[in-house]
């Protein structure tokens, strides 16, 4: 679109879009343009970019504003309309649960399915496979026994089946909250990023650390990485 735009603008210029946005500062970080452009909408979908004004069914004038491509947030434990509707505010088009995830994958959709404003997506987090594996009734994170206790083998097997049917249901990657589970040790937490290794799966990772030095999550992380996993940490929200 950028070549016609190039080659014939009297006749984008013609065309009567949907919307027109004119004066918008475009940033396209794929092709590096970050310049004064004029936007046409037609059918919900950009149909040019253009150096000179368009036409539209309905006309903004954008100058002083900003066009981009939809912000991705990969660290959205908001996942409710209150908080789309703040995420859709600041540009956001795209809210994932990836640090902590979810234990069921097909429930965390099923839940929102027909309610969403964004594109979404979770992982499969060892969180609250925890949680569910140890009974604990804490909220976002544990507050009872899958905070503090340590997985028996039978129990480490329980959360890498989970960590795999997660994968297999369509997970984006391995979560982990790894500063809110001190009871999980360094075995469990490198067999879970085993798990995900054999999927070639990404992990998200809130390491065991909330001040500035890294703490004792810090080697199981590191180990973890060795194990397979692409390694992602995730700063403090």
């Amino acid at each position: 679109m950028r070549i016609v735009a190039a080659l014939f603008p009297a006749l984008l210029a013609a065309q009567t879009y949907d919307l027109a946005l004119n004066n918008a500062h475009v940033i396209d970080p794929e092709s590096g343009l970050s310049a004064v452009r004029h936007i046409g909408i037609a059918g919900g979908k950009i149909a040019a970019i253009s150096r000179t004004p368009l036409q539209g069914k309905q006309t903004l004038d954008c100058a002083g504003l900003t066009a981009a491509p939809g912000f991705i947030d990969l660290h959205a434990h908001g996942q409710d309309e209150e908080n789309q509707i703040l995420q859709l505010q600041d540009g956001v088009t795209t809210a994932l649960e990836l640090e902590l995830g979810d234990a069921d994958v097909d429930a965390w959709h099923a839940a929102r399915a027909g309610k969403r404003f964004l594109h979404s997506g979770v992982t499969v987090g060892h969180v609250p496979l925890r949680k569910q594996i140890f009974e604990d009734t804490g909220d976002l994170v544990p507050s009872g026994p899958a905070k503090d206790n340590a997985a028996s083998e039978e129990q480490i097997t329980r959360i890498r089946a989970g960590i795999e049917r997660g994968l297999l249901r369509g997970a984006l990657g391995l979560g982990f909250g790894i500063q809110y589970t001190p009871g999980a040790s360094r075995w469990e937490i490198l067999e879970t990023f085993r798990a995900g290794a054999r999927f070639q799966a990404p992990a998200f990772i809130h390491i065991r650390t909330m001040g500035g030095q890294a703490g004792p999550g810090a080697k199981p992380a590191a180990a973890g990485a060795a194990a397979g996993p692409r390694l992602q940490p995730r700063p403090m929200p």
